[in-house]
């Protein structure tokens, strides 16, 4: 029952704070750590897709609170979050934990992306602590250096780039 909750809790944040980015509130930013990836859930190395057509517009980091995606060149990025909910006797994963003073984020996937479509990134997940292997995702790009990232058919959150006005992408 807590996972169930602690499922709809998230994307209820997400629509939340999604619904408040494109009212135009402005809220201070900050960029989320990376932390060593580890998953549950595995696709074999050869399941990950070839040819490489041209990410130029996706590559790089994008971030926003307590979340961050990294795209390399070649197609592939990695993506975590936090899910608020700490690690402990009895917690089912995924959970947060902590490495001295650095978070360690419970939500982590690798993605390999495929192709893109006008201003589309289409791709499907090879390991995550959260999502089922092989689940299809989207990167969209947005104006103002944001990208929304969406899993499944779930509405995904809003990252920024480098560019993206301050506050643009939580706090």
């Amino acid at each position: 029952m807590r996972a169930f909750f602690s499922f709809y809790l998230r994307i209820f944040c997400w629509l939340f704070a999604s619904l408040i980015l494109f009212m135009g509130y402005s809220l201070s930013a900050s960029a989320a750590a990376h932390a060593p990836a580890s998953a549950r859930h595995t696709l074999p190395a050869s399941s990950a897709l070839a040819g490489a057509p041209d990410f130029g517009r996706f590559v790089g980091n994008w971030y926003a609170h307590g979340a961050g995606l990294t795209f390399d060149k070649n197609g592939r990025a990695h993506f975590e979050e936090r899910v608020y909910r700490w690690c402990g006797p009895g917690v089912a994963q995924p959970c947060d934990s902590m490495n001295g003073n650095l978070i360690i984020n419970g939500h982590r996937e690798d993605i390999q992306f495929s192709h893109v479509g006008d201003s589309v990134a289409y791709g499907v997940i090879l390991s995550s602590t959260f999502h089922p292997v092989g689940l299809n995702v989207t990167l969209t790009l947005l104006p103002g250096d944001r990208v929304l990232y969406s899993a499944g058919s779930t509405m995904g959150g809003i990252l920024c780039g480098p560019q993206a006005e301050v506050g643009a992408c939580g706090a």
